[in-house]
């Protein structure tokens, strides 16, 4: 019944009438759209026979959070316009470009830059797929992107490449930018749509919770006459039934008359192990969108040590390659000038790292003693004004060329180097550093700038 549903739907609704031409190709070569007709409908059931959707499963506080921690790193990142020189690199500034200007600022006029990354990786995590539609300027600069939530959008596969409608309406495959989640097909799969089987146990574990809670944490059950039952009258079992709902209403015990007996259907929490069961749903969650269980406020695992190297994992193994997903097709998408071709697009990382003052310190320190980042550069991570000399760049002296050691010392007098080798000796018995001696030697004796 389901194939036939999702044949007749591909006839009659999706497949493009005859006669027309999407993305320059006729109905004969488009092929059939990659949609299901459950991404379609926004829901897939599980083996419960529940309806799992974006919908249900955002429900779940481990689901929301999840999706709200990713989205929210994502949307807080810096993404920035480079361009690529013989000399390096060279960051653009709003006013350079326009697609520096719109992710500095407003992608358009309805959302700001954080606002449409937030809700792009929703749409990829829930539905599959993040789509955006481009608008170019008269010389082909990209000045606008639009984001279309993943219903909108068909998308139809050729051997001829991709072509897309939104809403029902033809549009070049050119303007789209198309970023699929993980899936089979050129279309991605959304994550709440595979985790479908054990996202449909934690909400049953949860309605389970509701229902008992809801009765105080009494079992349902049933009376059972001990006598036959047909010498139970109606009067009676209806004075059985207000006795137990006004009981029930006042939260108290209820008294079994006489000739009755209780016998419980339904299984306490402690027997099905509800707390447990609930807590490993919450790892589950983290697993499922590879996010660690400590930011999900389950700390059952977690220890001083093991937060900050899972925090380091997350970064490397869970936003790093979304971050890199984005950055590869926007700037295919947003660049396609000859003008251009030296432009890129890229996420500063280092942002994430702003929560963490002590760790951003030492990430920066070791980047300017090692001369791979100015200090003025540094400064500007955190919006303080550039500083005289501070675009010089330094590097520590303690490791030394030989070489350096060596001219320095066959540039004295033998007598001069007997000096040295006194003055050396001396230094190491009162418990100087090597290093030290050598940078005091170099820094007095011919070479150093001291």
């Amino acid at each position: 019944m389901a194939g036939r549903l999702q044949q007749w739907w591909y006839r009659n609704i999706w497949e493009p009438r005859a006669g027309e031409k999407i993305y320059g190709l006729t109905q004969g070569t488009v092929g059939t759209p990659t949609w299901s007709l459950e991404q379609i409908l926004g829901a897939s059931s599980s083996s419960s026979g529940r309806d799992i959707s974006y919908s249900t499963a955002t429900t779940l506080s481990a689901v929301w959070r999840a999706m709200s921690i990713k989205s929210g790193i994502m949307a807080m990142l810096p993404f920035k316009v480079y361009k690529r020189t013989s000399k390096g690199r060279v960051q653009l500034n709003p006013s350079d470009h326009p697609v520096a200007r719109m992710l500095a600022g407003k992608p358009n006029p309805k959302m700001t830059k954080h606002v449409f990354l937030e809700r792009s990786v929703n749409h990829l995590e829930g539905w599959g797929n993040h789509y955006g539609l481009i608008s170019f300027t008269g010389i082909g600069l990209a000045e606008r992107i639009d984001l279309i939530h993943p219903k909108r959008v068909q998308v139809f596969d050729s051997a001829d490449g991709l072509a897309y409608k939104i809403d029902g309406q033809v549009v070049e495959a050119d303007r789209i930018i198309h970023v699929p989640n993980m899936g089979d097909d050129i279309i991605g799969k959304s994550t709440i749509r595979a985790a479908r089987e054990d996202l449909s146990l934690h909400l049953d574990t949860r309605d389970y919770g509701t229902s008992t809670f809801s009765r105080g944490g009494i079992p349902i059950g049933m009376f059972m006459p001990k006598e036959r039952v047909n010498k139970v009258t109606d009067e009676q079992r209806a004075d059985l039934i207000k006795a137990w709902n006004a009981a029930k209403a006042r939260n108290k015990a209820v008294a079994v008359p006489a000739g009755w007996d209780w016998v419980k259907i339904s299984m306490d929490p402690e027997d099905v192990a509800w707390v447990a069961a609930n807590e490993f749903s919450i790892t589950t969650v983290a697993r499922w969108f590879g996010v660690p269980p400590q930011k999900l406020a389950d700390l059952g695992r977690a220890t001083f040590n093991n937060v900050e190297h899972m925090g380091i994992e997350f970064l490397q193994d869970t936003m790093a390659p979304l971050a890199s997903k984005y950055e590869s097709v926007y700037s295919c998408a947003l660049f396609r000038l000859p003008s251009e071709e030296d432009l890129y697009l890229e996420f500063n990382m280092d942002a994430y790292l702003r929560a963490d003052a002590v760790a951003k310190a030492e990430a920066l320190t070791k980047l300017i003693q090692f001369g791979l980042r100015t200090p003025n550069e540094a400064r500007k991570l955190d919006n303080y004004e550039p500083k005289e000399g501070g675009d010089d760049i330094f590097m520590q002296s303690g490791t030394i060329p030989i070489k350096m050691i060596q001219q320095m010392l066959l540039s004295k007098t033998p007598q001069q180097r007997k000096t040295i080798a006194r003055s050396i000796e001396k230094q190491l018995e009162e418990g100087i550093s090597p290093q030290l001696i050598i940078e005091g030697l170099l820094n007095t004796n011919g070479n150093g700038k001291h």
